[in-house]
């Protein structure tokens, strides 16, 4: 190695060094959780957690699998709320065409002050299979704007990115191989 190579990997080195003793242990700001950093300037929800940044809260969508070809298909929503969250969160149900909600709000505004879960059931109607999928969606806004956050699941779930129906892999293109 070069002394200037040495001199760059030192100096990175005590930039992370740097960066690590900026943190606080246990605390999601260097204020000891007593009010939201400055430049928060709405502070609806938790920032970073000691661990790093997490999701406040994430939607699990359950149903038959494999989805019906039609009639009444009840679906399961797990709400997982990981920290308080002190905005209203819009709860909705998004139908396709041709299905129809026959148990269950399709809109809701739910309080979420602590961590825990919640349960919603929905039953939907639909004379075929669904060719377009039933979306639970929940959103969160600051009054000012400034900053909010969407989560969302699908019934039938969406397959895997890069898998087709059936669990195939779509073909892929192989580099040109170097001349010998």
């Amino acid at each position: 190695m070069t002394s200037m190579t040495k001199t760059m990997l030192g100096a990175g080195a005590l930039c992370a060094l740097v960066a690590i003793a900026g943190c606080t242990q246990g605390n999601a700001n260097s204020n000891g959780g007593q009010a939201p950093p400055p430049n928060n300037p709405d502070p609806g929800m938790a920032g970073p957690t000691s661990s790093g940044m997490s999701a406040p809260m994430f939607l699990t969508l359950r149903g038959p699998d494999p989805a019906p070809a039609g009639g009444n298909v009840t679906l399961d929503l797990e709400i997982t709320v990981n920290e308080p969250i002190r905005v209203p969160v819009n709860l909705q149900v998004l139908l396709p065409a041709g299905v129809q909600l026959v148990a269950g709000l399709p809109q809701e505004t739910l309080s979420l002050p602590q961590p825990g879960k919640l349960y919603r059931q929905y039953v939907v109607a639909t004379s075929g299979p669904l060719t377009q999928p039933v979306l639970v969606r929940a959103t969160g806004t600051a009054p000012s704007g400034a900053y909010g956050f969407t989560a969302q699941r699908q019934y039938p779930p969406a397959a895997p990115a890069g898998i087709q129906p059936g669990g195939m892999r779509p073909p892929m293109a192989r580099p040109p191989m170097p001349p010998r």
